[in-house]
């Protein structure tokens, strides 16, 4: 089953809604409905240079400009989290904690009819603190993103997904079933025939017990040449490097092996592993 887990999918398009809604807002506010009057800054206008600081800085923060700002830096948020969440990035444990930040800041400011309200306002219903249409605008959208977004990052299977890159069998090239025979060449000097147990594009697992293992000097990172061949071709078998990149079960059945990652494949030899690959059937 190669599927991405599904709550992955659903964290993916919440970043698609939500950044469709953001640019909806943005396109709301561009066209003239988010303008701020000096009048809004009225109450801040007072003598001292605290008064004066506090005034220009709300000023600012409630500018066309900073809103246009921060809703294209929160877009843009929600567009690089989409690659991300597919991939199960642990890169999402900090870009996710920014868009809560984010929203969390939009959330506090829209919802604060009488706090923030003489201080920031806006005549566009959609910036306007406490007004209806700004909460159930930015609460929504806040709401859309933490409820598509919570079960992705609360998940016990997408915590190991996103701390171990091996598991996530999504990305990685499609195993088959496949026992083809094959000799090993180890770095040591020893020679092992034996068969594969499944066969990737990218890599192979051959089976192999403690012993066997600890007898031919093999250790992660070496690097091994050897001879696959294919079951409608004895005679020429195809020459492999590969390198050894864990020891332990394998992803398909539950015995120890190698698991071989090739290396420096030529474009013939490359060729004739995916044919084998695309040829063998399904289990």
């Amino acid at each position: 089953m190669r599927t991405r887990p599904f709550e992955l999918l659903i964290a993916a398009w919440t970043q698609v809604l939500v950044f469709l809604g953001l640019i909806l807002g943005l396109f709301l506010v561009r066209s003239g409905l988010g303008t701020s009057g000096p009048e809004a800054l009225d109450g801040l206008s007072g003598p001292g240079a605290s008064g004066g600081l506090l005034s220009g800085l709300l000023g600012l923060l409630s500018s066309p400009q900073v809103q246009t700002l921060v809703l294209l830096g929160l877009g843009a948020l929600m567009l690089i989290t989409i690659p991300l969440f597919l991939k199960a990035s642990r890169a999402l444990l900090l870009c996710c904690p920014m868009g809560l930040l984010f929203f969390l800041g939009l959330t506090l400011h829209f919802f604060s009819a009488q706090g923030l309200a003489p201080i920031i306002s806006s005549d566009s219903p959609l910036l306007s603190s406490g007004s209806a249409f700004s909460q159930l605008w930015w609460g929504g959208l806040m709401a859309i993103w933490v409820v598509g977004t919570a079960p992705a990052l609360l998940s016990p299977r997408c915590h190991l997904l996103f701390l171990n890159p091996n598991m996530r069998w999504w990305l990685s090239a499609e195993r088959k079933t496949i026992k083809n025979k094959v000799v090993l060449n180890t770095p040591g000097g020893h020679s092992l025939l034996t068969a594969t147990q499944d066969l990737s594009s990218t890599g192979a697992f051959v089976p192999m017990g403690p012993s066997q293992f600890e007898r031919l000097g093999l250790s992660l990172g070496d690097r091994l040449e050897f001879k696959l061949w294919a079951k409608d071709n004895y005679k020429d078998p195809l020459n492999l490097s590969a390198q050894v990149v864990r020891y332990g079960v394998g992803p398909i059945w539950s015995v120890q092996g190698l698991g071989l990652h090739f290396i420096e494949a030529d474009p013939h030899t490359q060729n004739e592993v995916d044919r084998l690959v695309a040829e063998a059937p399904d289990y």
